[in-house]
């Protein structure tokens, strides 16, 4: 029997990372991925709530558009950490690009966002299914594992042009598709035991004999 497709819609909190290693922590936009300088983008999804080895459908990113920007199309590239317990970023220098970076990647081709305060089609990500395939599989993962992504520029794209997003939690969504997964030893329930109570001996009462002599 087939089993029925499960969706999970996560929330993050954004940081950038600029060429210097400053990190900025929860930005009031997320840039993609220029302001004045190139600029590393970090999302943090805190526990995934995605089994280990389950088999990832379908996945994306829903970003709203904080400005109208009708620049030529801009290339991004995402990669998840190659982590299973990742720790929230920091303001700590080159927190983000000091992070181990998955095998898969994927690069996304932003189109125009000609509208501000959208999330649209046009504001979803490329299917991010390939990399969260990756994370998933890891040994060690689990349900409570947090999700990482890396955000760059596209080695492919020679241009300084971004798009600009909200920030807010609300507004940054994350939606998995997924089916399947083995069971997750971090939700087993830890067995409890009861002691044995132990039994107090009994004495039997001995009978004392006294002699009299007559």
């Amino acid at each position: 029997i087939a089993q029925p497709a499960l969706t999970k819609t996560l929330t993050s909190s954004c940081f950038e990372q600029k060429v210097s290693g400053s990190v900025t922590v929860n930005s009031s936009r997320i840039d993609l991925v220029y302001n004045g300088e190139e600029l590393l983008v970090g999302l943090y999804f805190n526990r995934a709530s995605i089994p280990p080895n389950a088999y990832i459908a379908q996945a994306y990113i829903q970003f709203t558009s904080s400005i109208a920007n009708d620049l030529k199309d801009v290339t991004v590239r995402l990669w998840t950490e190659k982590s299973t317990q990742s720790i929230p970023f920091s303001n700590s220098s080159f927190s983000l690009s000091s992070r181990s970076l998955s095998t898969t990647y994927v690069d996304w081709s932003i189109k125009d966002w000609i509208n501000e305060n959208t999330a649209t089609i046009a504001q979803q990500s490329i299917d991010l299914s390939p990399i969260i395939q990756e994370a998933v599989s890891q040994t060690y993962w689990s349900s409570r594992s947090p999700l990482v992504f890396i955000i760059s520029r596209s080695p492919f794209d020679k241009t300084l042009n971004y798009r600009q997003a909200k920030s807010s939690s609300l507004e940054t969504v994350l939606k998995v598709i997924y089916t399947g997964g083995d069971p997750d030893p971090s939700d087993s329930p830890t067995p409890s035991f009861s002691p044995t109570p132990s039994q107090t001996p009994t004495r039997t009462p001995t009978s004392s004999q006294s002699s009299s002599q007559s």
